[in-house]
């Protein structure tokens, strides 16, 4: 028992150095107004109706944008037309705006997990500092991106009546494609009522998307962005899913890079660990059917709470699907909060919040060596988040394991 909470205490105490020491690092990037990149893609989007310019065509709106870096705009029409309305104000003081939003939703996020939870005092730090913690919450906040947004937003969800929810996972899923996936998983059971209010949803926002955006700019979305282009390989390491760490590790690809600069970029060949990609589709279909079976006979085994099945299926999504990028893992907070709420101590759980955080650092390491193993340290975190999530321990601080005090709370 000492020799076990001696080396608790070492590993948490390595954590808190990884993270404080990579905060420490990218905490003037966080702070620095004018270059969050993905929010210049909503900005220019919103720029872009309003000047009558192809909304999916991001070069032929680039004059509006001079000097301000940003990515291709690839969301739906829904959210160009959200964005419209701030694109009538200055660049700089959108771009703080939104860093103070993004700051209030944090705080929003662990007070909404903390209230379903039931957390102590103790244990709402201890999330609080797990959530600014992590990479995707820096990612989010550095990029500017709705991930955050969206956390809060299924949060509310899944404790709200059945026509709200449908209401807010219909608003999510126009917001961004993905929150689909959690759409039948958080509308069981709600009947008539619950799906009724999400078609309904659906039809509303589909119809601003229209209303708002021209008929061609729907096409480019629905036929070439959302079904035929990609805008970063899946390789990259931006991409921390199962199939992506797969990809690099069994296949040879040229990375181009930002180490020391973020305008000086530099190649790298990125060597395969074992030059076989044609395992890669097989070795990744193994796992999601294992990971789904073992993930439905722990959902099985008792009733959960919804703030449960929210964190298995947030795992899930992240590990499981080839598209996402790794700002998208945000949503793992909700699995680490019920680890909290459990008690949880076994020493896999700081090796996952210390791999997640050491994923900050492939960048940099890449001068020591370019090697597949550096850009899959989130993946390890979140499979090793999902292994604690369907394997609770039976000895945690006097309570159950397999419960979280989840209690239900009114919309």
């Amino acid at each position: 028992m000492v020799f076990h909470q001696l080396s608790m205490r070492l590993l948490w105490c390595g954590v808190a150095l990884i993270a404080a020491i990579g905060w420490v690092r990218g905490l003037p990037h966080l702070v620095r107004l004018g270059e969050r990149m993905d929010l210049a893609a909503y900005y220019g989007a919103g720029l872009a109706l309003n000047h009558g310019l192809p909304l999916y065509d991001s070069p032929s709106w680039s004059n509006l944008l001079t000097g301000i870096r940003y990515t291709p705009y690839i969301y739906p029409p829904f959210t160009a037309v959200l964005f419209r309305v701030i694109a009538w104000f200055d660049w700089h003081v959108v771009d703080a705006v939104w860093l103070l939003i993004n700051m209030g939703l944090t705080v929003a996020i662990i007070v909404e997990l903390r209230r379903q939870l039931t957390l102590t005092a103790g244990q709402t730090t201890m999330l609080a500092l797990v959530t600014v913690g992590l990479p995707a919450w820096y990612e989010n906040m550095l990029f500017g991106q709705v991930g955050l947004l969206i956390t809060w937003g299924l949060l509310r969800a899944s404790r709200s009546t059945a026509p709200v929810r449908g209401w807010w996972l219909a608003v999510l899923s126009m917001l961004k494609l993905y929150p689909v996936v959690f759409v039948w998983p958080l509308l069981r059971g709600q009947g008539r009522q619950g799906w009724g209010a999400y078609v309904a949803g659906l039809a509303i926002t589909g119809l601003i998307g229209l209303v708002g955006v021209p008929w061609r700019d729907q096409v480019a979305f629905w036929y070439e962005w959302a079904f035929l282009q990609a805008p970063a390989p899946l390789w990259a390491p931006s991409r921390q899913g199962i199939y992506n760490a797969l990809l690099r590790m069994l296949d040879t690809h040229t990375l181009v890079a930002a180490v020391l600069d973020v305008n000086a970029t530099q190649t790298y060949q990125l060597s395969a660990v074992w030059q076989s990609p044609a395992f890669v589709w097989p070795l990744w279909a193994g796992c999601a059917v294992s990971m789904a079976w073992l993930s439905w006979r722990w959902w099985q085994q008792q009733p959960r709470s919804m703030l449960e099945t929210l964190a298995l299926l947030t795992c899930l999504f992240v590990l499981l699907f080839p598209a996402q990028h790794n700002h998208y893992s945000i949503q793992v907070v909700i699995a680490c909060a019920v680890l909290i709420a459990r008690g949880e101590q076994r020493w896999l759980w700081p090796c996952a919040l210390a791999a997640m955080a050491l994923f900050r650092w492939w960048r940099p390491l890449l001068l020591l060596t370019v090697s597949p193993w550096l850009m899959m340290w989130s993946t390890l975190g979140v499979l090793i988040i999902w292994y604690l999530l369907i394997t609770p321990a039976t000895h945690h601080a006097g309570q159950s394991s397999d419960t979280t005090r989840s209690k239900p709370a009114k919309s």
